[in-house]
């Protein structure tokens, strides 16, 4: 099910920030699964969590999780992150032992997020880091073409005025992934009148 799409196609995108001294870019790679329906389904079918259920879990997503234990998605697309997170623009030392181990626990992570959600949240912006200790993280878009709406913005720091603004948004296109440092500011671009007939669906990774 998992099964990465033999010809991938990607792309990398600078992002000029201040706020952190390394990884610079991010890699954009379109038609990521060769059979994105498969995925997509079973993260509909999945037992989506709230954070009533696990608060931890959640973190600062907004609506409901996905996480389910699965060897068989690290088995399909680890070789591939592991050859991507080895790009030689990120300016991250990729060590093959963190990488093991981070996937050896990976899980199958989809955030879930509908309109009523994203209003009871609240917040007009969602930018955040993932995690220092980690090294990479990635989004992958499992809403069908129709459904797609916003995306995943990445920020830049002005320290000048202490602000951030956005540097560049990665727009949601079915079968999506986006590969990003861990250590750099995004957030999910989730606006009051989006997703009115359909969940947001958006597996996440880190590594």
């Amino acid at each position: 099910m998992f099964k990465v799409n033999p010809e991938l196609t990607a792309k990398v995108v600078e992002i000029h920030n201040d706020l952190y001294h390394y990884g610079s870019q991010i890699i954009e790679i379109q038609n990521f699964y060769e059979d994105p329906d498969s995925v997509r389904e079973y993260a509909i079918s999945c037992e989506k969590y709230t954070k009533e259920d696990n608060e931890d879990l959640l973190a600062s997503a907004i609506g409901r999780r996905v996480c389910e234990d699965t060897l068989e998605l690290g088995y399909q697309i680890k070789d591939t992150f592991e050859q991507l997170c080895k790009h030689p623009g990120w300016g991250i030392e990729f060590n093959k032992e963190d990488h093991d181990y981070y996937w050896s626990g990976m899980r199958f992570t989809v955030n879930v997020t509908n309109n009523q959600e994203i209003i009871d949240d609240g917040r007009d912006m969602i930018a955040h880091v993932d995690s220092d200790f980690l090294k990479w993280a990635c989004v992958i878009f499992l809403n069908k073409p129709e459904e797609c709406e916003g995306g995943t913005g990445f920020y830049r720091y002005d320290s000048d005025n202490d602000k951030i603004y956005l540097e560049h948004l990665s727009i949601m296109e079915y079968n999506k992934a986006v590969l990003y440092p861990s250590s750099m500011p995004h957030g999910a671009i989730m606006e009051k009148s989006m997703f009115k007939t359909c969940d947001r669906l958006v597996q996440v990774l880190f590594m």
